[in-house]
Parts: structure tokens; C-alpha cells; sequence
């Protein structure tokens, strides 16, 4: 029998891997409660068939067809890529996670255009750096900046 007492290795593990999971569902669910609020205010644009603006976020029946269409293709893609690792490890697929899968597809796929709008912003202006400032004229006629010298450039001067 040894008296080796490593047991408070194993149980910081297990702390850690419980507050990653605690911490996993906490922001799963907060995913899930923005596509649904995302969901509704894009509704209520579809049902008025008027785009309306809320907090700097323009909702339009066209973004809520696109959203709810790409809400589905998250669905399908999270289910598919479950189906494909449940058959490649031989594994039984997971009916009591059925709806958190069907959650999780949705919100991502919804959530995925709403988060990377670019909002229709102008890109920013480009500003020459300081070296750059001096107007170029593009006309035969311009005087060149620097003229590189010749070996030969002192013997036709006077």
C-alpha cells in the first residue's frame, strides 16, 4: 500500500473541467437567448413588411429571410456533422441532445451573418503617409524629383 497522496491532482482536474463545463452551458445559453431575440425583432419586420432600426441595427424582411435561412443551414450542418462523427466512432446518436443540437445550429447559423454585418459602412479614406504628401503630376511635363547622376556629368559644364 503506498502512501503517495497525489489525489489533489485528479480533483483540480475534475474542478477545472467542471467550471469549463458550467462555463460552456452559461455561454451556449446566452447564444441561444440572442438568436431568439435576434429571431423576433427580424419577425416583427417580416410580419410589418418595413425595415425599422434599433440600437444601430437595421431589420429588413429581406435580412429575415436570410437569417431564418441561414438558421436551417446551421441546423442541417450541425446535425450532419453530428451524424458523420457519430458513424466514424461507431457511436450511437445522441436523441437527448437532439434539441440542444437543433439550439445550437440555429444560433450559430443566425447569429453568424447578424455578427459579421459590416453595417454598409464606407471603407475608411485612404491617408497618404508622410513621405507621400507631395502631389504627383501624371503629365509629360512634370519635373522629375531626383535625377541620378552620371559618371560623365561634369564635363559639359562650363
Amino acid at each position: 500500500m503506498s502512501s503517495n497522496k497525489n489525489d489533489e491532482a485528479g480533483a483540480a482536474a475534475g474542478m477545472m473541467g467542471a467550471g469549463f463545463v458550467i462555463i460552456a452551458g452559461f455561454l451556449f445559453g446566452l447564444m441561444v437567448f440572442a438568436a431568439i431575440i435576434v429571431s423576433l425583432l427580424y419577425l416583427v419586420s417580416l410580419v410589418s413588411g418595413k425595415e425599422f432600426t434599433l440600437w444601430r441595427d437595421t431589420y429588413t424582411p429581406q435580412g429575415a429571410l436570410i437569417t431564418y435561412l441561414n438558421g436551417l443551414i446551421g441546423i442541417a450542418v450541425v446535425l450532419t456533422f453530428t451524424a458523420f462523427i457519430c458513424a466514424f466512432y461507431e457511436l450511437a446518436f445522441p436523441r437527448d441532445w437532439l434539441l440542444y443540437l437543433i439550439a445550437g445550429g440555429y444560433s450559430v447559423g443566425s447569429l453568424w451573418l447578424w455578427m459579421s454585418d459590416d453595417d454598409g459602412e464606407e471603407p475608411a479614406p485612404y491617408i497618404a503617409p508622410m513621405h507621400e504628401t507631395r502631389p504627383v503630376s501624371r503629365s509629360s511635363s512634370a519635373e522629375k524629383c531626383f535625377e541620378y547622376a552620371s559618371w560623365d556629368d561634369e564635363r559639359g559644364k562650363p
